[in-house]
This record gives structure tokens, C-alpha cells and sequence, in this order.
């Protein structure tokens, strides 16, 4: 079992609804994909792909299952089904922090992370991640660093992302990225 990987999908789930956030799987994978890309945590056990809706993993639909099925996660019953899952830290949250093994400089520096990216990923809607993602998977796998070309290659691989609205999300992270 990956419990360093449960333990950041729970910090992650309780960073989101702390920002505002749905908190769905989108949120959750697509913050995790721009906490990977960004280099803001050391090792984020996650595997991505550029898919559909931009980055995505399997690994995260599976840890999610496993995680409900012990508690550390559960769907909020609030209005369930009405956006997809919404998703809340469950009665046994803490559990994968007793078996994660990190010291507490590691956890601080995890959390700060987290907070940094939740705090920029947190109110936006599935479109916008999206296009936020996408354009960061094109920096971090394409390694392209131009804003207009960036632009151009999301708006190729997704034609209902704007230029222009590509051009917003790259500019609104890559002070991230370059740091």
C-alpha cells in the first residue's frame, strides 16, 4: 500500500475545500499533476498521462477506491451525484500519516506546497483546470517555456481552449514553474 501517496491525496482534499473547491477527482488529479510538474514536492508517486481532460492518472482512481474503502476518504452527501463525487477527508484521514514515514520538516514542507498549489488550483471550475494543466504538461513534457507557443500547442490539442485563455493559465503558474 502507498501511504505516502494517501497522505498527500488526504492534504490535498482538505487544502481544496479549504480554497473553495469541489474537491471532485478532476481537483484532486489535476492539483496533484501541477504539484508534480511544478517541483514543489519532492516525489509525488503518481504516474501522468495527457488524456482527454489534460493530465491524468490511473494510479489516483485506484488509490481513491482503496481509500474509501478504509476510511480516509468518503463522498460528501452534500447534494452527491449532482457534479460528480465530492469528496471529504473520512474517519480514518490520519491513518496514512502513521505510516508514511516523514519527518516533520518534510511534512511542513509538503504542506506548504500543498497549500501554494490549492490555493491557485481551489476555485476553479474543471474547464479552467483543464486548460491550467495542459498548458503546464506542455512545459514540463514538451519542453516548450514560450507563452505564445505554449498557447498555440494547448489550443491544438484542445480546440475549445482559446489561445488567449491558455495564455491566462500558463502566465497565472509559471512563476511556479521557473522558480
Amino acid at each position: 500500500m502507498d501511504w505516502r501517496g494517501h497522505e498527500i491525496i488526504v492534504s490535498v482534499i482538505r487544502k481544496l475545500r479549504e480554497h473553495g473547491s469541489w474537491a471532485g477527482k478532476t481537483h484532486i488529479i489535476k492539483t496533484l499533476y501541477l504539484l508534480s510538474a511544478t517541483k514543489r514536492m519532492k516525489h509525488i508517486p503518481f504516474d501522468f498521462t495527457l488524456y482527454k481532460h489534460g493530465p491524468y492518472t490511473f494510479d489516483v482512481e485506484d488509490a481513491l477506491a482503496i481509500m474509501k474503502s478504509y476510511g480516509a476518504i468518503e463522498e460528501d452527501d452534500i447534494m452527491p451525484g449532482f457534479y460528480g463525487e465530492r469528496l471529504k477527508p473520512g474517519v480514518n484521514a490520519n491513518f496514512p500519516q502513521n505510516f508514511a514515514k516523514l519527518t516533520k520538516e518534510e511534512q511542513q514542507e509538503e504542506q506548504e506546497a500543498i497549500e501554494e498549489i490549492c490555493k491557485l488550483t481551489g476555485k476553479k471550475n474543471v474547464r479552467e483546470l483543464e486548460c491550467l494543466a495542459t498548458a503546464v504538461w506542455i512545459f514540463d513534457q514538451e519542453k516548450e517555456s514560450n507563452t505564445d507557443k505554449i498557447a498555440k500547442r494547448v489550443h491544438e490539442l484542445k480546440p475549445h481552449i482559446s489561445k488567449q485563455q491558455a495564455k491566462q493559465a500558463y502566465n497565472e503558474i509559471k512563476h511556479f514553474l521557473h522558480s
